[in-house]
């Protein structure tokens, strides 16, 4: 029986071993696949191989069909995301004809929701923005577009950072401070870049977000029931 394809013997248990199409690597963050095939068995060995093959087949089909946000794509759902929420908030204020009874809660709420953000992204827990980031997403692109999963952790860690702009440019109005700059360079410097059309769109497009509201689908903010804004 000749050599088995695809897998190396170490300490007489077989392996598999394949190498990644150079065109994918940066996107896989590896050079090759291999694994365990836990047996010491020439025939069981071919096998798994086999299947292990055709399975990576799948996987390099898929990641090349994905396509990849560039950093230009990424600016633009933070601008995006920046831009809609301020200027809902900016449209609430200015449409309501009582004082804010809520202004100190509502700028301690936001203080905390910006150190929670900070939380989030140094733990890279980018669940806690799947559903935003997947909005953004469909709204910029067609509903059924599908990008690979570094471009979609790339676009949840720049939406955990847009988060905490959004809300302490949010607190700071709160305060009555309207000219609060962001400090995250990422939402710095697209705001300064010109802006970018979005792609057209199908017509079961996902609607845009709305404002502040956004926030309280994710469950980052919840709706007092004695104002009709988000408060906490």
């Amino acid at each position: 029986m000749g050599a088995i394809p695809n897998t190396v013997r170490r300490g007489g248990v077989y392996h598999f071993r394949r190498a990644v199409p150079t065109a994918l690597r940066m996107r896989l963050a590896r050079a090759e696949l291999t694994c365990s095939l836990h047996t010491h068995e020439a025939g069981a060995a071919r096998t798994l191989s086999r299947c292990l093959y055709l399975r990576s087949e799948e996987l390099f089909g898929v990641l090349e069909c994905a396509p990849m946000l560039s950093e230009n794509d990424i600016a633009a759902l933070v601008r995006d995301f920046y831009a809609t929420i301020l200027r809902q908030d900016d449209n609430e204020r200015l449409l309501n004809d009582t004082p804010d009874a809520f202004r100190e809660h509502r700028a301690e709420h936001y203080r905390q929701l910006a150190e929670r953000s900070r939380i989030d992204l140094a733990s890279n827990a980018f669940g806690s923005v799947r559903q935003i980031t997947a909005v953004m997403l469909a709204r910029r692109y067609r509903t059924e577009a599908r990008f690979d999963k570094l471009s979609v952790r790339k676009a949840g860690q720049a939406m955990l950072r847009a988060g905490v702009e959004i809300a302490e440019t949010l607190r700071a109005r709160a305060e009555g401070d309207f000219n609060y700059e962001p400090a995250d360079k990422l939402l710095a410097a697209a705001l300064t870049e010109r802006v970018v059309q979005p792609q057209p769109v199908s017509p079961t497009q996902t609607p845009a977000p709305s404002g502040p509201d956004v926030l309280c689908r994710s469950g980052a903010i919840s709706p007092d029931a004695s104002s009709s804004r988000c408060v906490g």
